[in-house]
């Protein structure tokens, strides 16, 4: 998937030598895990690496990479917690570091879930109630809290629109980001990734 992002081959060994742990390496590779001399065809140059022809570069670990670029980390200290989800932690630091399509999908599930907790006028504008009716809305929610999300859910004419314009009023951020409500990006051999602190 991601080895057309690469000039050369040896690219992709060297980014395999630098960033799967020898231990996955050698696992993979049980019949020869010793290092030997590959020369590439394209560029020329002769590099010590280990086999990794069978090792495949998997999407967790170029997020691991741009998420330790981004806090100056050694990213072998970063943990992977959840792939699907794409959370790390060192110590008590965890991040959230999603692509721009996976960052989209997980803000939209966080305002579904969290509609009960908007502003009353901001649900009204994305209803067919009236705006007299705010105070009922208010009321509503502060008696229902959570448990007043399926029925807000249902008030809104169209749920595409509202969540469109919820991130573009506060941004993806504030609704990802539990720490700060901020987005942050790095940018790993040509892809674009989003981080979003959560403690």
């Amino acid at each position: 998937m991601y080895e057309k992002l690469w000039k050369c081959p040896c690219d992709i060994l060297r980014f395999k030598k630098e960033h799967i742990p020898a231990e996955q390496l050698e696992q993979d590779n049980e019949a020869r895990p010793q290092a030997f001399q590959t020369e590439c065809p394209d560029c020329g140059s002769i590099e010590d690496v280990l086999d990794t022809s069978q090792s495949e570069i998997e999407p967790w670990m170029l997020k691991r990479w741009a998420l330790a670029r981004y806090e100056g980390d050694d990213q072998q200290d970063w943990d992977l917690e959840d792939e699907d989800e794409g959370r790390f932690s060192m110590g008590r630091r965890e991040f959230r570091v999603l692509t721009d399509e996976e960052a989209d999908k997980a803000a939209e599930e966080y305002i579904k879930g969290s509609l009960w907790a908007f502003n009353a006028d901001f649900i009204i504008n994305h209803s067919k109630l009236p705006y007299e009716s705010i105070d009922m809305v208010k009321g509503f929610q502060e008696s229902k809290c959570e448990g007043a999300n399926d029925t807000i859910e249902a008030l809104i004419e169209d749920m595409d629109e509202f969540v469109k314009d919820a991130i573009s009023a506060d941004g993806r951020g504030h609704f990802m980001s539990s720490y700060d409500g901020e987005e942050n990006e790095e940018t790993v051999e040509g892809e674009t990734f989003y981080i979003y602190r959560q403690n």
